[in-house]
């Protein structure tokens, strides 16, 4: 297939969701960034991706803020060409956190796959959210010291 070529580079990786079988119409596959903290006005999210086929589903990318609050950054539905094309979308900056949800559905055939590539974020300054020998946890962006674990408080 075509976008088996990377986009720009051969070093790296791209990800890609499969519409083979056994995926079934709707299966979707979700990839999300770990908290970080922008400075600066306005922040740039930068994602290329692939969508070509007769049957594509859909991709969406989202920001979730520290606050809880969910952004849609871009919604791509269906056949998008064959080549691949950047979604770019502006975003406040916040010390308070934001990670990146980017979601594909593959369509209802196997002729649905999609592929993401050179995922970014520019035009501010980008840090770890948390300091050295910390991390946050998936579902709130505070800092828990390296020698703990997070605990899945929704299950």
């Amino acid at each position: 297939k075509q976008w088996y070529q990377r986009r720009v580079r051969a070093d790296g990786y791209y990800a890609y969701i499969e519409g083979s079988y056994p995926r079934i119409e709707g299966h979707n596959a979700t990839l999300q960034s770990p908290w970080v903290k922008t400075e600066g006005l306005t922040c740039q999210y930068n994602l290329w991706y692939f969508m070509h086929g007769q049957d594509i589903g859909s991709m969406s990318i989202a920001a979730e803020y520290g606050n809880g609050t969910w952004v849609t950054l871009d919604q791509l539905v269906g056949e998008q060409g064959q080549e691949w094309k950047l979604s770019s979308s502006s975003f406040p900056s916040t010390e308070e956190g934001v990670r990146f949800k980017i979601t594909g559905a593959v369509g209802d055939s196997y002729v649905s796959d999609i592929a993401i590539d050179d995922v970014s974020v520019g035009n501010c300054a980008v840090q770890h959210f948390c300091p050295d020998h910390q991390f946050s946890c998936f579902d709130k962006p505070h800092c828990v010291s390296e020698d703990l674990l997070c605990v899945d408080t929704t299950a």
